[in-house]
């Protein structure tokens, strides 16, 4: 796959840093986009979006250091995950035959608890962008405090401080549409 990313920019420091993001990168591009889309060939598929929107964007990160890279990397394919995601789950057409079996799965108990997860990942995707992005650093990547604070170029009282905010903000959300819903 490198050969077609290496054809796909046109100098020497171009195809140097598509080179050291593969290398240093792929192989957790791939488990963000599994744990996401927990299928293989759509992890897969993910991977090789994700790099076609990273070089269509290398002139933003050519300057960066390997921390603030590694942030924006795992931004764009958390993203493209999670379009590939949302895209799935709006063509998916199962016979309810097929989703469940009948005579070992509790359905009710499955689907309350596939509304709770979709309640917290549309509560997270609503939250700005800058909350958005330090809270999956931390809980679905268990980055810890340090690590994102390197990546999003702040310090680390100012990182912990936005993902209090952050927090506060997706508890303010959760709480309002468990409201409606009742």
């Amino acid at each position: 796959m490198l050969s077609i990313y290496l054809s796909m920019v046109e100098t020497d420091e171009e195809r140097d840093l598509v080179t050291r993001i593969y290398t240093h990168f792929e192989r957790m591009m791939y488990k963000i986009a599994l744990g996401i889309l927990k299928n293989p060939q759509d992890a897969e598929d993910a991977v090789s979006e994700a790099f076609i929107r990273i070089i269509k964007n290398l002139d933003k990160i050519s300057g960066l250091d390997k921390e603030k890279c590694k942030g924006f990397v795992i931004i764009v394919i958390r993203n493209v995950a999670i379009d590939m995601y949302k895209k799935r789950k709006k063509d998916e057409h199962l016979d309810i035959d097929e989703a469940y079996d009948i005579s070992g799965g509790d359905v009710e108990n499955d689907f309350l608890e596939k509304y709770d997860t979709d309640v917290i990942h549309n509560s997270i995707n609503s939250l700005k962008d800058e909350y958005r992005d330090i809270i999956t650093m931390r809980y679905l990547y268990d980055m810890t405090i340090d690590d994102i604070s390197k990546i999003v170029g702040m310090t680390y009282d100012g990182t912990n401080k936005r993902l209090h905010r952050a927090e506060q903000g997706l508890f303010k959300i959760i709480s309002e549409v468990d409201y409606v819903k009742q």
